[in-house]
């Protein structure tokens, strides 16, 4: 059984979560929120980070469907991690407006612009982090 630990949605229960993604995905590997989910916990898996498996899910999605934003932006944040910044840049950039954080997305836009040099941008990107952060807890 699990139970509430930390900032775990899953209620502690990480491990389990990644488990029944796989098993998902032995059944049907084209389902594709099953690879983005699992793209996406490999790579924030402080335990169990695998981010050569979590790139190649998730660059594969992107591959497969090229108009979901959700899926670039996990591509992005991977590639972000791996830190290949031009290209995160890239694919964070073309999904910003579309996607459903965008406190994250303009928050990891904000790091690497920070990596980049570019102190103007990340200040933008900062601000609207928090712009948007703002707008979650008044609604």
């Amino acid at each position: 059984m699990c139970g509430k630990t930390g900032n775990d949605p899953r209620g502690g229960c990480r491990r389990q979560y990644q488990l029944n993604l796989e098993r998902t995905l032995e059944k049907d590997p084209l389902f594709p929120d099953a690879a983005n989910n699992l793209a996406w916990e490999l790579a924030h898996d402080k335990v169990m980070m695998d981010l050569d498996r979590a790139l190649a899910l998730a660059k594969d999605l992107v591959k497969r469907h090229p108009e979901n934003p959700e899926y670039r932006d996990t591509y992005g944040t991977i590639l972000f991690k791996r830190g290949d910044f031009e290209s995160a840049l890239d694919q964070l950039e073309q999904v910003m407006n579309e996607v459903a954080d965008k406190v994250a997305v303009h928050s990891t836009l904000a790091k690497i612009y920070n990596h980049l040099e570019k102190p103007d941008l990340a200040d933008l990107h900062r601000e609207k982090s928090v712009e948007y952060s703002m707008r979650k807890k008044v609604n």
